[in-house]
């Protein structure tokens, strides 16, 4: 008889992930809500809409960025001086492209390149948006029970536009790490399932942090099961933002060789009175 498809709970997820390897890569988190979201110098803008993230760098936030879509273009403030109207701080977008998503409808791109604040410069910058359909379309691909998903996509952004972000991050700017110093690892933001939307005031922005204190959070999609086949866990390495979707996933690179999580997960007993059946797993693959 095969076990039943009870759901189970993490003992504190993270709480056995190698606590103690962690910590000493981590420091304590700023409070972004304390940062000022306010720009010095902003241009002549073409419309009478912006929206407004702001990026902040290194542990202490000490370094920021603004973004500001206007229309077609995006205004990035590379050196971080808080003035937009520099040379080669308006970037003309390119137009959408339709996909072949059974969900994203069209999307764009448009490379910044490097971002140069302190000492640092970081590369291949990139600003994506992503237009999410209203219904899937079930032409090219066979739709599954996600269709909710697209539905808590529209629930969460009203006009379905949302946003990635994505650079090649000197890790020195973690202020550790020496080892790495010059080598640069990707980051990013996922549009899925919590998506990033830019906001219609400076003082409301979004702010996405690279290079702050690291957490571990969970990743997987659904509900574990306890069944006879294996049940996949994704766990990601990064740092929290302020705002939904600003959780900036770091790249594998980062972590040393050889360090591998566990994680204590916590079965439901199979009969009522008896205590919990707990199980510890080493997450051993990296993707």
């Amino acid at each position: 008889m095969p076990a039943p498809q009870v759901p189970v709970h993490a003992l504190g997820l993270f709480r056995a992930l190698l606590v103690v390897a962690l910590s000493s890569l981590s420091a304590f988190a700023v409070d972004l809500t304390q940062v000022e979201r306010r720009i010095t110098v902003e241009p002549v803008y073409d419309t009478s809409a912006q929206q407004y993230c702001m990026l902040v760098f290194g542990p202490e936030a000490r370094h920021r960025v603004w973004l500001v879509f206007d229309g077609d273009s995006l205004y990035v403030d590379r050196n971080g001086n808080g003035n937009l109207t520099e040379p080669d701080e308006c970037l003309k977008a390119p137009d959408f492209t339709p996909t072949r998503h059974p969900f994203r409808e069209k999307q764009r791109s448009i490379v910044v390149g490097n971002i140069a604040v302190g000492d640092q410069v970081h590369t291949a910058f990139t600003v994506s948006q992503i237009q999410y359909r209203r219904e899937p379309d079930a032409s090219n691909f066979a739709i599954t029970d996600d269709r909710g998903d697209l539905a808590s996509i529209w629930r969460q952004v009203p006009n379905g536009l949302v946003y990635k972000l994505s650079i090649e991050l000197d890790a020195i700017c973690y202020g550790r790490f020496k080892d790495l110093e010059g080598k640069r690892i990707l980051h990013s933001t996922k549009p899925f399932p919590e998506p990033l939307a830019f906001a219609e005031r400076a003082d409301n922005a979004p702010i996405v942090h690279f290079g702050g204190p690291l957490v571990l959070r969970d990743a997987s999609r659904g509900v574990l099961y306890r069944r006879p086949e294996s049940t996949k866990m994704f766990v990601g390495l990064g740092t929290a933002g302020l705002g939904p979707g600003t959780f900036v996933n770091a790249g594998h690179e980062l972590v040393p060789q050889g360090l591998q999580p566990a994680v204590t997960v916590e079965f439901p007993p199979r009969s009522q009175g008896e205590p919990p059946i707990a199980m510890t797993f080493v997450l051993e693959e990296r993707c």
